[in-house]
């Protein structure tokens, strides 16, 4: 069995049996032994004393590591890295070529490769790692193949949204058109806070985790821009506004750094009949055809090309609309009052799909906000070019709703082009051909499923999901002048 091998390497890794194992429901663990971990320590580090290896056993076991296995959980744990952990209680850290040659010895877990296994139905990806004790499970489930939408349930908890919460305080807030947003977290200023006790420890390993998560989702951690909170507080009665309007109007993300793909983590929930949806009013539901009716899906579609063609990504101010970007704020506004409308929204423990609302015909996706939960939605197609799919807004809030509308956006973007001036203006096509390249490398295949940070990703690859019957709206009416 696959526990059985890594007993073996781990027993001759150590030259004697492993103190400590955990595999998926399985705990084998016997009184720790301080001979074979300085037998470890004096083997990780030839060049020790026997006193070295000793004043380094004891600093590990000040800290809750008594064995191999514990050492191995530690120095993978990027939510509260080994020196954090010394430095909380006083202790001299570790240098860094010494935590190298500690993780260099202590591999000898083996991972599978990715494994493809029923879900639901569907296609899903696994990392095809056993899942062990201490790592939770998060599924993305595929909501929209155009444009390209997963859903999670539950991608952080609520301690985890607390973290993310008091990061944005420390870094502080600024005023923005619709409420205000943090800083942007950079973990090497929060490192900096924490050292001068202005951010606690944990809230930085989180911030580590999170970094990896996304890493190991897309594939390009060189791409990750730094998160960020926006705020947007429900309005007074006295302004006028209420559910079943647009707040945020309809937009591209390829204006912000030219991302390639969104990742919204929601950090407070909203009653679906208080609106603060996230709406996507040309998402088709998996399985559904474009329609071709007045306002339907082809014309649309065309009209949402030529606004790329254009140049028009998104409006600055409030009220910014031209008469062309009126006609998928009608169509917006439509989705946002059938919403909120409280229909016969279904929660399904562990899913998000079925938490969503579909327009009439699969046509029309709107996302209530729900602490924890995760979207992600890319702009890009896999050819490199933007999705005319993924237009994207958010619908107004009921006056007196019972929470704030509070997320954190995580961009990705592409990568900046490397080759020189010179060369690009000989060949103007260079950029595109590079810029297609890495969206057939990192668009395309999905995202990728993952183990990472004591999280287990997996992906749903294309069950039809999501709701069909009443929970409907009727477009209608004549197309606007385009």
């Amino acid at each position: 069995s696959a526990r059985a091998i890594v007993q073996s390497l781990g027993d001759r890794a150590l030259g004697g049996p492993t103190q400590c194992m955990e595999w998926a429901g399985v705990r084998k663990e016997t009184k720790p032994n301080a001979a074979s971990m300085l037998a470890f320590l004096r083997q990780a580090r030839p060049g020790w004393t026997n006193q070295d290896a000793e004043v380094a056993r004891r600093k590990l076991s000040s800290v809750g590591i008594t064995c191999v296995q514990d050492l191995h959980e530690a120095l993978a744990d990027e939510w509260r890295p080994l020196n954090d952990r010394l430095r909380q209680i006083g202790a001299k850290t570790f240098r860094e070529e010494t935590l190298i040659a500690l993780r260099d010895n202590v591999r000898f877990v083996v991972f599978a490769p990715p494994s493809r296994v029923p879900c639901g139905g569907g296609d899903c990806l696994t990392s095809g790692v056993p899942l062990r004790l201490g790592t939770r499970c998060v599924r993305f489930e595929l909501l929209s193949e155009s444009p390209r939408i997963y859903g999670a349930r539950g991608f952080l908890t609520n301690e985890e949204c607390d973290a993310m919460c008091r990061l944005a305080d420390a870094f502080g807030y600024g005023p923005s058109n619709w409420g205000v947003e943090s800083a942007p977290f950079e973990i090497a200023s929060c490192q900096d806070m924490a050292e001068d006790g202005k951010v606690n420890y944990d809230d930085l390993g989180f911030l580590r985790r999170l970094a990896s998560w996304r890493a190991g989702l897309t594939g390009a951690p060189e791409c990750c821009l730094t998160p960020q909170i926006r705020r947007t507080p429900p309005p007074a009665a006295a302004d006028g506004e209420d559910v079943g309007g647009v707040l945020i109007p309809m937009h591209l993300d390829a204006y912000v750094d030219d991302s390639y793909m969104t990742m919204l983590v929601y950090l407070c929930s909203l009653a679906p009949t208080d609106g603060g949806h996230t709406l996507f009013p040309l998402a088709r539901r998996l399985g559904s055809t474009v329609a071709a009716s007045a306002l339907g899906g082809l014309e649309l579609l065309d009209l949402s090309s030529r606004l790329i063609a254009a140049g028009r990504f998104a409006p600055t101010r409030r009220g910014e609309q031209q008469p062309r970007e009126a006609v998928l704020h009608s169509e917006a506004v439509r989705l946002a009052a059938a919403a909120a409308s409280g229909g016969d929204y279904r929660h399904t423990p562990g899913s998000l799909a079925a938490d969503v609302f579909w327009g009439s015909g699969g046509r029309g996706l709107a996302v209530a906000a729900r602490r924890g939960d995760a979207i992600c939605f890319f702009t890009r197609c896999p050819d490199g070019n933007i999705d005319p799919a993924s237009w994207h807004g958010v619908a107004t809030m009921r006056p007196g709703a019972s929470n704030e509308r509070c997320l954190s956006q995580l961009f990705h973007r592409l990568p900046p082009m490397t080759v020189g001036r010179d060369l690009r203006l000989r060949d103007p096509q260079l950029d595109s051909r590079a810029r297609a390249e890495f969206c057939r490398a990192h668009v395309g295949p999905f995202l990728r499923a993952c183990e990472a940070s004591g999280v287990r990703f997996e992906v749903d690859r294309g069950t039809p999901l999501g709701h069909s019957g009443r929970l409907e709206f009727d477009p209608g009416g004549a197309a606007a002048p385009l």
